[in-house]
């Protein structure tokens, strides 16, 4: 026999089925956008890693300043 405490709770939720079918359909939506949110956060990361270690990244990265056209002929006139 069930005890007073469940037997009202649910009485309760039979009496309001409209309001516990929404409630119910609320929480089922949350899981799934939850379970949806991470999934994708977990492939964007490794899809992310497995992308980066593939185009080898450049390591440095090298400023110049402009030059003139008499450091351009002697670059021009060494050797190889």
């Amino acid at each position: 026999m069930l005890r007073t405490r469940w037997y009202k709770v649910i009485n309760d939720l039979w009496s309001h089925r409209t309001r516990t079918l929404i409630v119910s359909l609320a929480v089922a939506v949350g899981v799934y956008a939850v379970g949806s949110i991470l999934a994708t956060q977990t492939l964007m990361l490794r899809e992310f890693h497995s992308d980066r270690a593939e185009a080898r990244l450049a390591h440095a990265i090298i400023y110049t300043q402009p030059f003139d056209a008499e450091l351009a002929e002697r670059v021009a006139e060494q050797p190889g």
